[in-house]
């Protein structure tokens, strides 16, 4: 009897769905600077910190949209920026209302055209830091900015990009 009631709570707790808090997130979000796109994520807890969580990372980001798409400042337009990156993410309060996020780790881009802010077209590889703020619309859904900076070596100089990002994560 006993081996039965150990088999059913073994199972109960393989089916059931982890806290909210703990679950994976997808992301999708604007991404601005050098141009204007979107950008998507997906997140999960790789361990639980005494002041908070430590989540792992994959993003990727395609910005198809120049400034010269909607004003013509007589500047030749850039071309399309693509961005994908691995790191890590530590969030102060997991379960409060709102929370700051720190981010950090690896990123390769590649700029295209006559790319804005910085000078030469090509592929980059570099390190992706910054930090955000998210506030629970639902027990689901976060909504927030993040304000990041890319460090990167490539086609020329190293190069520093700052980026906005604004959007949802979902818990799956």
């Amino acid at each position: 009897m006993g081996r039965l009631l150990l088999a059913l709570a073994l199972a109960n707790g393989a089916c059931s769905a982890p806290p909210a808090d703990r679950a994976p997130r997808l992301g999708l979000a604007l991404s601005a600077l050098p141009d204007l796109g979107l950008e998507g994520s997906f997140d999960w807890r790789v361990a639980e910190l005494a002041r908070g969580d430590l989540r792992a990372e994959l993003h990727g980001a395609q910005q198809f949209l120049d400034d010269e798409d909607f004003a013509d400042d007589g500047n030749s337009s850039a071309g399309d920026w693509t961005q994908a990156g691995l790191g890590l993410r530590w969030i102060a309060t997991p379960v409060a209302e709102g929370s700051w996020e720190w981010i950090a780790g690896l990123v390769w881009f590649e700029a295209r055209g006559e790319p804005n802010l910085i000078e030469l077209p090509g592929h980059y590889l570099g390190l992706r830091f910054g930090f955000g703020y998210r506030v629970r619309l639902t027990p689901s859904i976060d909504l927030g900015p993040e304000l990041v900076g890319i460090l990167a070596q490539g086609e020329g100089d190293c190069v520093l990009v700052p980026q906005l990002v604004w959007g949802l994560r979902v818990r799956l």
